[in-house]
């Protein structure tokens, strides 16, 4: 048997980083009265130090990012919550023009700090939750700690040169989703005469999600998220390709005083193979960035035991 992570056996680890775990410690859900009403939900979980997780999207919820954050609840306390618009966050149809702003949320991670009475965060973020988490780093730097960015969001916006490597990489990517083990599922899918066509129709649409999630298709039924847990709306009013608005995190990641921790599956499809973010923060002292092979955008999925003990390694 490998030897155990957390005095708990390898398989065990593995099982729970897969979601297959039940029950959560100290396990509590709340609300979070923000500076203009809008409620926001949160669930916490686990013993010891906070950290707290931004979850992807934009308009996603954040119960996917509890797959591989339970097998560490016995040492962290974690603080995830739907960011607003979001599933159990709502926001009035009307009124979003108003509330689903990037200053919003920034507003938001800093009201719920105070609430927690942390003088200064660890942040754990996902996809577009780096997004965030740069947001508030420029905004909030004395109140950040330690960074983990989980196939994150890029950190300056793309100028020519970079984005002829976008374009290569684009290329690349498609070709990876693509991939002929996808019509291989799909007919094992279609050929099961167990499923009703509801069901059918469902995991038809669930495998296509998750190609582009997982590079192991084995694990596609594992892919959380997406149809109604997903609010498409929101990327119209918090996306830098819509909004217009320009950015350069690279000098409020550069300055920071504590370490920025990265994890990619090299089949990322936000920066596929990671290249940009290799050029942008390769020479950064405080950067540690770790590419994980056979790995694509639900990095924990396809590689649960690597990119567990790069997680708790960051956090400790």
């Amino acid at each position: 048997m490998k030897k155990p992570l957390l005095g708990i056996p390898m398989f065990l680890v593995c099982s729970l980083i897969l979601g297959q775990g039940t029950g959560l410690l100290n396990e509590e859900e709340w609300y979070l009265q923000s500076h203009d009403s809008t409620e926001i939900y949160v669930h916490e979980f686990g013993h010891g130090p906070t950290v707290v997780g931004l979850h992807g999207g934009y308009g996603q919820e954040h119960s996917y990012m509890i797959d591989f954050l339970y097998p560490l609840q016995g040492q962290f306390r974690f603080i995830l919550f739907d960011q607003r618009g979001a599933l159990r966050s709502p926001v009035p149809d009307s009124l979003y023009h108003k509330k689903i702003t990037i200053e919003n949320y920034v507003m938001d991670l800093e009201q719920l700090r105070i609430e927690l009475g942390e003088s200064k965060l660890k942040l754990i973020a996902h996809s577009m939750g780096a997004h965030y988490a740069y947001e508030y780093l420029a905004k909030h730097p004395k109140h950040v700690e330690e960074i983990i960015i989980i196939s994150g969001f890029i950190p300056k916006w793309p100028n020519a040169q970079d984005m002829a490597v976008m374009r290569e990489a684009q290329s690349a990517r498609a070709r990876f989703v693509e991939r002929a083990d996808i019509e291989i599922k799909m007919a094992e899918i279609e050929q099961n005469t167990g499923y009703g066509k509801s069901k059918m129709e469902s995991y038809k649409w669930k495998l296509l999600y998750a190609s582009g999630q997982i590079f192991n298709l084995e694990n596609w039924q594992k892919v959380r998220g997406g149809r109604s847990f997903y609010n498409p709306r929101l990327n119209q009013y918090l996306s830098p390709e819509k909004t217009g608005v320009r950015f350069n995190f690279l000098n409020n990641i550069k300055s920071h005083p504590y370490p920025i921790h990265y994890i990619f599956g090299y089949h990322e499809f936000g920066d596929y193979g990671v290249r940009l973010h290799q050029k942008w923060l390769g020479e950064f002292k405080n950067v540690n960035l770790h590419i994980l092979d056979k790995a694509a955008h639900s990095v924990w999925l396809d590689r649960p035991g690597a990119f567990q003990k790069i997680l708790l390694d960051a956090l400790n």
